[in-house]
């Protein structure tokens, strides 16, 4: 999308280029979008920070198994302790989270995590009212993560259109497209050609198609 002019983007290329940034711009306030980030902000920083949780980082490193997970736990831990407010997107992680919070030697007395949840843009356009189409359609679309492989329960739902005689499945699935190292994966779903009557795949689509293809 075209950046929207109160919004500045920029970019640094290192720790001394980000230093100088946050002095040039002076913010009210940091957020900071990944908490390793917190290493690369100056250790004597007088700007309130606060840091979004909206990757389950834990669970993904579990799964990656390219971490040391006991010297990485600490160093979340730590990363944790020295900003001062929080984001995540659901309740359930929010419960997550707290935990961490207090280990990290953070009081929640003061309700220190807010729940944002993921959104689209408030000015999407509202799909038209149709009469409902004679038979079922479901979609399904995201990038394909081990720790919430959707295998099972898409196979299933296979079954059950093949046994119906009716209703399609529409899947918008692929590889994380910023990192080509990232553990993700493809689906297993039945191969006969009973179950491909009924299923369309596609690859993961520039999020503009993406927007007009739900609605």
């Amino acid at each position: 999308h075209t950046t929207r002019p109160e919004v500045t983007l920029a970019p640094y290329s290192d720790k001394a280029a980000l230093h100088q940034l946050i002095a040039e711009h002076k913010p009210a306030v940091l957020i900071v979008g990944y908490w390793a980030y917190m290493h690369l902000l100056p250790p004597d920083i007088d700007i309130p920070v606060v840091m979004d949780l909206l990757a389950p980082w834990l669970l993904e490193a579990d799964f990656q198994e390219n971490y040391d997970m006991e010297v990485e736990s600490i160093d979340y831990i730590n990363c944790l302790s020295r900003a001062d407010y929080f984001l995540c997107c659901t309740q359930r992680q929010k419960a997550f989270h707290t935990a961490w919070l207090f280990m990290s030697g953070l009081s929640c007395k003061d309700n220190p995590l807010d729940v944002i949840p993921i959104s689209a843009d408030p000015n999407l356009p509202n799909k038209e009212i149709s009469l409902p189409e004679k038979e079922p359609v479901f979609l399904y679309g995201g990038v394909l993560w081990p720790w919430r492989n959707p295998d099972a329960w898409l196979s299933q739902l296979l079954e059950i259109l093949v046994a119906e005689n009716r209703g399609r499945l529409h899947l918008i699935t692929g590889k994380y497209p910023l990192h080509e190292a990232a553990s993700s994966g493809k689906l297993k779903l039945p191969q006969e050609p009973q179950y491909q009557r009924f299923l369309k795949q596609s690859d993961l689509l520039p999020y503009d198609e993406m927007e007009q293809y739900y609605l």
